[in-house]
């Protein structure tokens, strides 16, 4: 299988037929990109998966989600744990209490499945609550929840959260988190509402499509920056508060 260009809009036709040596990121050695001009479009979504190789991993080997949650437990802040293709089973919900990073393959969103609902806050006697937590790279089927945390920032980056459609609950609660809440080139599909946010003004929501909600995409009275993303398909209104 030939190697992608890091760059998701890549256009380059030389790159297409081959042509093209393509370049590795200097820094995390991961990915690779066919010009300069490449790797500067791409930073903006990079640089929250850019880390250095010497940054401890931990990788689950069960697809199951308390495989999941034992890597978690067992890693450092500031570790990346990181998931295998597959679907996970378990009864979850898979809890992210500490600042660190949980990782599927690069640009491959839908092929790690999560079948559990995901919760970020810190919890017992957690003390390393004020860094980085970023998930990237895999799909929950069940709702989300970021809640009264004071972790300098969270951020979703190629994160699919698609709520059943038995359950008529929100697909991801933001709530009460006092960093930057960044949704990152990410989809949220189902749900009663799309997204709510509570208590919060720092929430960011870039390159993200929010479908088939059946009441309202985003509900919040609580000011926000929405950008390059798309609202469909939902039932009462696609922005809703005061």
């Amino acid at each position: 299988m030939p190697i992608l260009c890091g760059w998701r809009m890549c256009q380059n036709s030389q790159y297409a037929a081959g042509q093209i040596k393509l370049s590795t990121c200097s820094r995390c050695k991961a990915i690779s990109y066919c010009t300069k001009g490449c790797q500067k479009k791409d930073w903006s979504y990079h640089k929250y998966v850019c880390q250095p190789a010497n940054v401890p991993r931990h990788e689950v080997t069960d697809l199951t989600i308390e495989s999941i949650q034992n890597a978690i437990d067992a890693a450092s802040p500031d570790d990346i744990v990181l998931l295998k293709e597959g679907t996970y089973e378990g009864s979850g919900p898979l809890l992210i209490n500490k600042p660190i990073k949980v990782w599927g393959p690069r640009q491959k969103m839908e092929s790690v499945k999560l079948n559990c609902n995901l919760t970020v806050k810190p919890s017992g006697l957690n003390n390393d609550s004020m860094g980085d937590v970023v998930l990237a790279y895999f799909s929950v089927n069940g709702v989300g929840k970021m809640e009264e945390n004071m972790y300098k920032s969270i951020t979703l980056k190629s994160v699919k959260v698609q709520c059943p459609n038995e359950v008529d609950d929100t697909t991801l609660t933001i709530d009460k988190c006092n960093g930057k809440v960044l949704l990152l080139d990410c989809e949220i599909f189902g749900g009663g509402d799309g997204i709510r946010i509570n208590g919060t003004d720092k929430v960011h929501i870039k390159a993200t499509d929010i479908r088939f909600c059946k009441h309202r995409g985003i509900f919040t009275r609580y000011f926000f920056t929405i950008e390059d993303s798309e609202i469909s398909n939902c039932g009462g209104y696609g922005i809703k508060g005061t």
